[in-house]
């Protein structure tokens, strides 16, 4: 072995001058399958100018076989043997564990997207399906379809399979695979680069190297994007590994390693690409890939956390959520959320994408549902209490009660306002409950309750008499009046108390009196009404003359029957209900004379001379006139309302014939 070759690597190869690229460096898996038949290990370094370095490689296993080969989930080899044989080897110990193919003869290999599944396949030949836990033996798998024999098998991002079915010198087909029925569709027939595939994270690519050719594939279209031609070079590309970050490291089965960075151009066969090809070892088989399924990195891999249910936050229409540590498995870079841990959510169901990336590229996604379940219930507040009025009829129409009414989640306009009683009810009561009720999108109910005063402001009407006119009552200078005023009232006739000022069977004086009535209802409504009473006095005075006597104190005494002039002193006397001096006046019974008047308690001297012309003169002292009649004296008296008495007869003495 000569180290020294296994140094440098300039920039400048085959002539062309390489741009900058992306450095790079770890250690690559290798095998060799000649007399020591070897699983070894080296590292690596790129400057990403110059320089592409080599280390010294370092040896893990010597197994009866090696050619393909990848990393177990659980971090160790798994190499194939080249025959019925598959190694898991221990890189700590180099000890190694040996399954059969299944009867194949096992060559290359490659993870399953599921990770619980090894590939291996003949040169070309059969297929045969590994189980990763527990590892065992294989199981054979018959291949329909356009090509019946696999060289090789790789996955790209999708999970879609491709296959080549080609010798070890290259120039096979090419095409996709079904790995549930095992049936294969044919793209190319006859490739140079149909040997060893993989899958490229960095270019999103499939990369074929066979013969002296390297092929980029869009797995899209399944069209060439790009090449690599070395034909001359002497090179015989066997196996592939890409590190995802734009490096290509290709095995040749006469010893060297074909390096490329294509980082800068995203494809193989730009010119300005940097290439180097060191002697690496002898006889260079299999090398297990650097990134993506079967790489030393295991694939990212993680469940999202169960679907997340919670409330509202108090008077939002959402909630901030947390969401819980994820179970990782593997190197996970790059762990994204959308919307991320910590955002408010809407009340409902948002779906949650989580996205994680390893260190080679692989990106594994998964979905959750953030539920907001709104649970508040709206706010509404109701007047404390509304006053209407009953109509003519003592009833009311129940009328729609304003409230003030919102919700976290739900437009105030879009709430829905139930009344119990519901506005146009028809009521005669004097009040009632009455209880709105909101109810939001969500179903949240809140009630609030205000009381439905129920106001008569309608007063009664009262039927007022008309005015009255009476006599007064004998005796009286007055009269007890009775009358009867009704009222009716929209709500109860019954209910109405009527009052007169003054109030019927009073005693009214003569005169007009103006009788006030007030009729009011159960609800305090007031309706009043006048009339007047007019008590008259019809009833005329008692007027009498009694004898008196004459100035020189006698008595003047009735003498009936004698011939000549009857004469004697009287007082006359008058007495009224009302008027206290009623006028009395003397009527002669014989002529249309009248003397008068007189006042009450005036005394006369009354002179009955049958042949002489009756006439009143007046008188000096005690006597206040002398009245000479041709008949007898009838005293009557009228008082102040013009009402004329009873005549009384003076009784005269009869003087001498």
């Amino acid at each position: 072995m000569k180290p020294a070759l296994h140094l440098l690597v300039l920039l400048v190869v085959f002539g062309r001058a390489a741009v900058a690229g992306t450095p790079t460096e770890g250690t690559l898996f290798y095998t060799v399958n000649f007399a020591s038949r070897d699983v070894k290990s080296v590292s690596y370094s790129f400057d990403g100018l110059s320089k592409f370095t080599l280390g010294i490689p370092q040896p893990i296993a010597a197994t009866p076989g090696a050619d393909g080969i990848l990393f177990h989930p659980d971090g160790e080899l798994v190499v194939a043997g080249q025959a019925d044989a598959l190694f898991k080897i221990d890189l700590a110990t180099g000890v190694f564990q040996t399954v059969n193919a299944g009867g194949t003869s096992a060559f290359h290999l490659s993870l399953d997207p599921s990770g619980k599944t090894i590939w291996s396949a003949g040169n070309p030949g059969m297929l045969a399906q590994i189980s990763v836990e527990p590892f065992g033996d294989a199981i054979a798998r018959f291949v329909t379809g356009d090509d019946t024999t696999i060289t090789a098998i790789a996955f790209d991002s999708n999970k879609n399979a491709y296959y080549t079915s080609a010798s070890s010198g290259g120039f096979g087909n090419f095409g996709r695979i079904d790995l549930s029925t095992f049936t294969t569709k044919r793209s190319y027939r006859g490739l140079a680069s149909a040997h060893g595939i993989l899958f490229d994270r960095f270019s999103e690519a499939l990369i074929l190297v066979g013969a002296r050719r390297i092929s980029q594939i869009d797995p899209a279209n399944l069209n060439i994007v790009s090449e690599i031609d070395l034909t001359g070079s002497g090179l015989q590309f066997d196996q592939a590994s890409a590190d995802g970050k734009g490096h290509l490291f290709v095995t040749d089965n006469t010893g060297r390693l074909f390096f490329l960075d294509f980082s800068g151009t995203g494809l193989v066969g730009a010119a300005s690409n940097f290439r180097a090809i060191p002697f690496l070892d002898g006889n260079l088989h299999g090398i297990a890939p650097l990134s993506g399924l079967g790489s030393p990195i295991p694939p990212c891999s993680f469940t999202c956390p169960s679907d997340i249910k919670v409330a509202n936050d108090p008077g939002q229409c959402g909630a901030v959520v947390k969401y819980p540590d994820l179970a990782v498995v593997g190197s996970c870079l790059e762990i994204a959320f959308e919307p991320p841990s910590g955002s408010f959510f809407p009340a409902g169901t948002t779906s949650v994408l989580c996205t994680a990336s390893d260190g080679a590229g692989n990106i594994v996604s998964c979905t959750f549902n953030v539920t907001v379940v709104d649970g508040e219930a709206p706010n509404i507040v109701c007047p404390a209490q509304v006053t209407v009025l009953k109509d003519a009829n003592c009833q009311t129409v129940v009328p729609q009660i304003n409230v003030s009414a919102w919700d976290n989640c739900t437009q105030p306009e879009e709430l829905i306002l139930t009344q119990v009683p519901p506005a146009g009810t028809v009521t005669s009561n004097d009040g009632m409950l009455i209880v709105i009720q909101a109810t939001d999108k969500s179903g949240n109910t809140a009630a609030c309750q205000t009381f439905l005063t129920v106001a008569d402001k309608t007063p009664p009407e009262i039927g007022c008499l008309r005015d009255l006119t009476v006599p007064n009552d004998s005796g009286q200078c007055s009269a007890k009046v009775k009358f009867v005023v009704t009222a009716t009232d929209n709500c109860s006739d019954a209910a109405v108390t009527i009052s007169c000022d003054p109030p019927s069977g009073s005693e009214f004086p003569i005169g007009t009196t103006t009788v006030t009535c007030l009729a009011t209802d159960k609800a305090g409504n007031r309706a009043e009404c006048k009339f007047q009473v007019t008590v008259v006095d019809k009833e005329g005075p008692i007027a009498r003359c009694e004898p008196t006597t004459n100035p020189a104190g006698q008595t003047n005494d009735a003498n009936s029957g004698n011939v000549g002039d009857n004469e004697g002193f009287f007082q006359l006397i008058a007495l009224d209900s009302c008027d206290a001096n009623p006028a009395l006046f003397v009527k002669d019974t014989k002529s249309d004379f009248v003397a008068g008047p007189f006042q009450s308690m005036d005394k006369i001297k009354l002179t009955q001379a049958r042949g002489r012309e009756p006439i009143q003169k007046k008188m000096a002292g005690e006597i206040v006139a002398q009245v000479i009649l041709r008949g007898d004296a009838a005293v009557y008296a009228v008082d102040a309302s013009g009402n004329k008495g009873p005549e009384s007869i003076c009784k005269l003495a009869a003087g001498p014939n």
